[in-house]
């Protein structure tokens, strides 16, 4: 419906224009009534009719006065004057304000119905085409900012223009501001989706339509456009308040990409790419980390880190180590020297991701192998291939690691354990074929290895590497009493790479060679 505004400062006029017609089905509805100029002209500004009938001779203010102070005021609504006069010149006087009718009194219903109707035509005509140009520049601004922000570009506001027969400009797509910046937003979790409402919220703006925002999607990604000083110094305030408080619950739902200040829109590229550059990095997030600034980028020159099999062998090794001697410290630091290796990696996160399942698929097959009589509560290879492979950040990988390499500590713990002496020999236990030194051992349980070599003496009874040599022998004794091993296959087994040695200490320790053992047993080896 559109708006009626009758004015006149006779009530029978105004009710008898009221019912001259029917106004409901021509379109319109009453909103107010005038009975003088000034509280015209005061209702004219504050309801905005759409039509106003408007008696030339109101009191403190004349009509024709009325009508031109309302367009000098920008009300842009029509005008039939109605008047006693027929004089020409008061008709002229009333089309200089921007009155459409001028109609004499006694008022002619068909002749006001005419007017009426021919007014409600000319205003949805420029209704619907305002609401065309509308759609347009909302549509060539879409497409201007996607090939500004993807490619640069800023040639396709002429095409465009040109195409239509429109003569368009930056400042006709409200895209003029002083400075200008990129972001790109997201849930923080997979499934939140609300998250541009709350970044609005922060910023202070309307949601659905704001002078200051431009919002576009572009591969899918929600990118934002801030404008203007004021603006984006509100949010440096939202960025520095992220930072300080990230637990806080106003910020739950939102992550945030953001790229440089620029001064010209055509730069506004630049801006993006840095966000989009950022978002790739989200993987290397902090717990509870909303947002990311180009401040947070690393430098080419910080980027070093490059992804080998040394280097997945070297922590698989380190790891290991530090879970058979139940070095949770030792765990916690070599994990953190490896996010920080991997947050200055230049390698993608899908190889990163690999790596990361690399480590862990030999340490759990070096695990299971190691303890085949312990219960080892570990995830199959599948499972543990899918967890690290959709992890959304880095701290969830290298956390899935800790926790569980802690069950595993639990899991293979000597339970009787009531020093590191016996956790030692624990070890021993277990890594007995391998090349074991007390120097190397002693800082695995954070010892020196003279003082943990006095201490070892004392208890045990005998110095480290006696105690190797007497736990290996047993066990070649042991495999010895089986008839399917060669004998340099038994001292390759126990950690002796040398037969001649193994022989030797062999001998040693049992007082006979090792043939002269199974042959007393009554075993003949095999030629």
């Amino acid at each position: 419906m559109l708006k009626l505004f009758i004015a006149d400062d006779e009530a029978t006029v105004r009710e008898g224009l009221k019912n001259i017609l029917d106004w409901e089905e021509l379109g319109f509805s009453l909103c107010g009534e005038g009975t003088n100029g000034v509280n015209t002209l005061d209702s004219i500004l504050t309801l905005n009719p759409d039509l106003v009938l408007l008696d030339i001779r109101m009191p403190k203010i004349h009509g024709t006065e009325v009508a031109r102070r309302a367009r000098a005021d920008g009300f842009k609504g029509q005008f039939i004057i109605l008047s006693g006069y027929s004089d020409f010149k008061y008709a002229q006087e009333a089309i200089r304000c921007g009155v459409a009718y001028y109609l004499t009194k006694p008022v002619d219903e068909d002749e006001l119905l005419d007017a009426v109707k021919s007014i409600h035509q000319t205003i949805m005509s420029e209704r619907q085409h305002s609401s065309n140009m509308e759609t347009y520049r909302e549509k060539a601004k879409d497409t201007i900012l996607r090939d500004m922000i993807k490619e640069g570009k800023s040639s396709t506001l002429g095409s465009i223009a040109n195409s239509e027969s429109i003569d368009l400009n930056l400042a006709d797509l409200n895209l003029v501001a002083d400075s200008y910046r990129a972001v790109i937003l997201d849930g923080y979790y997979p499934q939140d989706t609300d998250f541009y409402n709350t970044f609005c919220k922060l910023l202070r703006v309307s949601s659905v339509k704001s002078r200051n925002i431009e919002r576009v999607s572009i591969a899918g990604q929600d990118v934002v456009i801030i404008k203007g000083e004021m603006l984006l110094k509100q949010f440096d305030i939202v960025l520095a308040n992220m930072e300080a408080t990230p637990r806080a619950p106003e910020f739950s739902n939102l992550f945030i990409a953001t790229g440089r200040i620029i001064s010209n829109i055509n730069d506004i590229y630049f801006s993006y790419h840095d966000a989009l550059t950022l978002l790739g990095r989200r993987f290397f997030c902090d717990k509870h980390q909303h947002m990311l600034s180009p401040a947070q980028l690393p430098t080419l020159e910080q980027l070093t880190y490059t992804i080998t099999e040394k280097d997945s062998s070297h922590y698989c090794e380190t790891l290991y180590q530090y879970i058979q001697t139940y070095n949770r410290k030792g765990i916690e630091q070599s994990l953190d020297e490896l996010k920080s290796n991997l947050f200055c990696s230049h390698e993608s996160i899908d190889s990163i991701q690999s790596f990361l399942t690399g480590i862990f698929l030999q340490l759990k097959h070096m695990i299971e192998q190691n303890y085949s009589d312990k219960d080892i509560p570990l995830q199959s290879n599948s499972e543990i291939i899918e967890f690290i492979h959709h992890s959304r950040y880095l701290y969830e990988i290298i956390n899935y690691f800790d926790e569980q390499f802690d069950e595993v500590i639990k899991a293979i713990g000597n339970s009787s354990s009531d020093s590191v002496i016996d956790d030692i020999l624990y070890y021993i236990r277990y890594n007995y074929k391998n090349n074991l030194k007390l120097d190397t051992l002693a800082p695995m349980f954070g010892y020196n290895s003279s003082y943990l070599g006095k201490v070892f003496s004392k208890k045990v009874g005998s110095n480290f590497n006696s105690y190797v040599d007497q736990v290996r022998i047993a066990q070649a004794k042991e495999m010895l009493l089986q008839d399917n091993l060669k004998v340099y296959e038994i001292s390759k087994n126990v950690g002796y790479k040398n037969v001649d040695y193994f022989h030797k200490k062999f001998k040693k320790y049992v007082g006979i060679s090792p043939a002269e053992y199974r042959n007393q047993q009554g075993i003949q080896e095999e030629e």
